[in-house]
């Protein structure tokens, strides 16, 4: 976790980072790696942004 004041809120980054995970698409075995990013806010108790 990263904590940031932007001027306006105190957020937070969050990251989750996987490396080798198997993915079985169309029959194919490949190894692949797995990003998971979001920020919340924690004045307002929501999550501003999320994508992986």
């Amino acid at each position: 976790m990263i904590a940031e004041w932007n001027g306006r809120s105190h957020l937070e980054h969050r990251y989750r980072w996987i490396n080798g995970i198997e993915n079985h698409s169309e029959g194919e075995k490949l190894l692949v790696n797995y990003l998971y990013f979001e920020t919340y806010n924690r004045e307002k108790g929501n999550m501003v942004y999320k994508n992986s």
